[in-house]
């Protein structure tokens, strides 16, 4: 019984060990700007955009915190998402072979900005994330002591499995006027699975959401869920507008670039 107790005693101290090297490791490791190296280069890359992140924090179990982020619009001159905060949730057991690991990623308090412009496109289509065909830009070459000296030394595997979108709002703006301006509430639940290069992307996404509208001095809003992978967007919507109201429902193919749309 004695052997019994202390094999168990054994098994608790160095779980309790392990544990504690992990939460130092990363504590001590996960360093803000450790962290931005890490992250920043791979996201601004993935979205073709100036991306900017608040003060950053790491934690065994909660992940890594980060407290605000700013996504810029394609000419910089203005915010295309923000966010109060985000986390990146990462596995454990990678850890143990100086692995990073994320396959989460949950956002506070977003505001996304969609826009269309005189010419029919929208501010969202010249994210490289959707690009067909990855953009190839030459970079001049850097020496070799430089590349070493910037790059962690912990490898990043963004296989982001889930992200979450926690009170978010949309803000819906149409330079052509022929669409009615809309500030929506929305929450969001995406899978995802990212290929071996760059725009190589499945997902499949449910978005709920609540409009409110305004056009030509009139008020209504709009309620509903949409589904969307990237072959084809489904929404089932109820709108109200002074007293009327309509349930709609309809597809739209091609949506990232050009989309065609289809009302039941």
């Amino acid at each position: 019984m004695r052997t019994v107790n202390r094999i168990v005693a054994s098994v608790v101290l160095l779980a309790v060990l392990a544990v504690a090297g992990l939460a130092l490791f990363v504590r001590v490791y996960f360093t803000d700007e450790r962290v931005r190296q890490m992250v920043l280069p791979q996201v601004e890359k993935a979205l073709g955009r100036q991306v900017t992140l608040g003060p950053i924090s790491a934690g065994l179990f909660s992940g890594i915190q980060v407290g605000s982020l700013a996504i810029r619009e394609a000419d910089g001159k203005g915010d295309f998402i923000t966010a109060e905060g985000f986390q990146l949730k990462y596995s454990l057991l990678p850890l143990l072979q100086k692995k990073l690991l994320i396959h989460e990623i949950v956002l506070e308090r977003p505001q996304v900005r969609i826009r269309r412009a005189l010419d029919g496109s929208f501010n969202y289509q010249s994210l490289a994330i959707l690009q067909n065909t990855p953009r190839r830009e030459k970079a001049p070459k850097e020496p070799a002591a430089a590349q070493d000296t910037a790059s962690p030394s912990l490898p990043l595997a963004l296989t982001i499995q889930q992200v979450s979108v926690r009170n978010g709002a949309l803000i819906f703006t149409d330079e052509q006027k022929r669409l009615p301006d809309s500030t929506t509430a929305f929450s969001l639940d995406l899978s995802l699975a990212l290929g071996r290069k760059p725009g190589q992307i499945d997902y499949n996404g449910k978005l709920e959401l609540a409009a409110e509208l305004r056009k030509q001095g009139k008020e209504g809003n709009i309620s509903g869920t949409v589904r969307f992978r990237p072959a084809e967007l489904a929404a089932e919507l109820t709108c109200s507008l002074d007293g009327q109201q309509i349930r709609l429902s309809g597809k739209a193919s091609d949506y990232r670039q050009g989309p065609t749309v289809t009302l039941d």
